[in-house]
């Protein structure tokens, strides 16, 4: 009984996107419609082709990259980074066009330390577990940062220059915290073995490890060329 309805209302604010778009006006659409509840990178919902050929006017889409770097013991860090304009989307088949944009916003995406960390930390894991020194912690993310950077991507600048060592002791300081790490000593940690996987989140702290890799591996596939 709810669908007839619902369905009314999304044509509705379709249909208002649709005029505001032909008045020259500007929309803001989060095309996965929420954030990724296990770090994945969502399918674009189908409200944005709607949007790319529903209006008589020509539709020009800004792909804009949002990156939350949570895992820390500091301020929080938001990277905003805006690409070139597309406007060629017209007509496209659906699966077409949605590639086309999640490849364009992905692009924009940021790399982070806590994505090159969590990738070395869940290896060891993977492993059976074993000790972790802040030394190769280190080590790896600095040569992945520096990896990513000549592939074109977008870096944390943090990882680029003499910030590094501090940020993977906030980053260390966060999985100690959330049980992921145990600190074993001075810049020396050991990585649990576990026999369940917490679930990726975003909002549960011991699922951050989990949910920080997985962006890294949605950039490596759709990616695919970098």
């Amino acid at each position: 009984a709810m669908k007839p309805f619902e369905r009314a209302v999304i044509s509705s604010h379709l249909q208002l996107f649709t005029n505001m778009l032909e008045k020259g006006e500007t929309v803001q659409l989060a095309p996965e419609g929420a954030v990724s509840r296990d770090g994945h990178f969502a399918r674009i919902r189908a409200g944005l082709h709607v949007l790319l050929n529903l209006p008589r006017t020509q539709v020009r889409v800004l792909p804009v990259g949002i990156t939350y770097d949570f895992m820390t013991s500091g301020r929080q860090r938001v990277f905003v980074n805006v690409g070139r304009e597309i406007t060629d989307l017209r007509g496209l088949k659906p699966a077409d066009a949605s590639a086309r944009i999640a490849e364009a916003i992905l692009a924009q995406s940021t790399i982070t330390g806590s994505q090159l960390a969590s990738e070395l930390v869940l290896s060891v894991r993977s492993q059976g577990g074993g000790a972790l020194s802040g030394a190769r912690l280190i080590e790896h993310v600095a040569e992945q940062a520096n990896r990513w950077s000549r592939a074109g991507l977008f870096v944390d600048p943090r990882l680029l220059n003499g910030e590094l060592g501090q940020r993977m002791e906030q980053y260390a300081e966060y999985c100690v915290r959330s049980g992921e790490l145990v600190a074993r000593g001075p810049d020396y940690y050991w990585v649990r073995r576990r026999t369940e996987q917490p679930s990726p989140s975003w909002t549960n702290p011991s699922g951050a490890v989990s949910y920080t890799n997985n962006e890294l591996t949605s950039l490596r596939r759709l990616l695919g060329g970098v």
